[in-house]
Parts: C-alpha cells; sequence; structure tokens
C-alpha cells in the first residue's frame, strides 16, 4: 500500500521522465536513451534533473531505487 507522498510522487512524473527512468532501470546510457526516445542528450539530462527534484534523490541509481521500493513504474 502507498502512502498519499508516494502516490503523489508517481503522478508528479510526466510521461518522458516515466520513459527516461523505465530505460535508466534497462541500464541504458544517456545517449542510448535519448536515441530511443527520439531526444537530444540535452533533454535526457534535463529530465533527469527533473526527476531527481520530484524523487527529491541525488542521482539515478537512487531514482532508481526509489521508483523500484515505491512501485512508480
Amino acid at each position: 500500500m502507498l502512502h498519499r507522498w508516494e502516490e503523489h510522487a508517481a503522478t508528479l512524473l510526466n510521461e518522458t521522465e516515466k520513459a527516461i527512468l523505465t530505460l535508466s532501470i534497462q541500464g541504458l546510457t544517456i545517449n542510448a536513451i535519448a536515441e530511443s526516445a527520439h531526444l537530444a542528450v540535452d533533454s535526457v539530462k534535463l529530465a533527469r534533473r527533473r526527476l531527481y527534484e520530484k524523487l527529491e534523490v541525488n542521482n539515478i541509481s537512487e531514482a532508481i531505487a526509489y521508483a523500484t521500493n515505491y512501485k512508480l513504474l
């Protein structure tokens, strides 16, 4: 069962952020994510920074752990 703030975190993520997080979980690099998602590398970097802010984490490893623990995807 998710707490309200956990449900809220999941709804804060936009589709691009969810896609980037999913591809990161699969082990893709920023460049590979950009190619796969048809985005510029800088767009992926910006989306990751926003993802970190929304989840209150510092890096992709923490974001993946958070998403896994709270079943955000």
